[in-house]
């Protein structure tokens, strides 16, 4: 997902730049006095009011991707813990077979912790349009 936002400047630039070249073809082809011609008065209207809104979906965009990293910066040390201690369950048969079968306990533990959890967020939930 994040790559995915990440992307979304890289779209807004693409578009300035083809505002642009329309603007200096625009120029290119028009023909005596430039302040004159008003076709190019009206295409440099639409391209700055258009260029007006990318820029402020760049503002948007920027503001919810330091929303993004703040959220992100904030799970970020829950997730290293859960990561160590899945890898960690994944090691414990080196250390000896039985542990195989404890953590496969552990395993099933979360599952049906999980399931509950999930039934009584569902009760929950359904007593509150009751």
């Amino acid at each position: 997902m994040n790559t995915h936002v990440r992307l979304i400047p890289g779209e807004f630039q693409l578009r300035l730049r083809q505002l642009e070249k329309s603007l200096l073809s625009a120029l290119n082809e028009s023909k005596g006095r430039i302040l004159d011609d008003d076709s190019i008065i009206t295409h440099l209207e639409t391209l700055k009011k258009e260029a007006a809104e990318i820029n402020q979906k760049v503002e948007e965009t920027d503001i919810v991707m330091a929303e993004v990293d703040t959220v992100s910066q904030q799970y970020s040390s829950l997730a290293q813990s859960c990561s160590s201690i899945y890898f960690t369950l994944e090691s414990l048969n080196q250390v000896n077979l039985f542990c195989i079968f404890v953590r496969v306990h552990i395993q099933h533990a979360c599952v049906r912790n999980r399931r509950e959890m999930l039934n009584a967020r569902s009760l929950m939930d359904n007593s509150i349009y009751i």
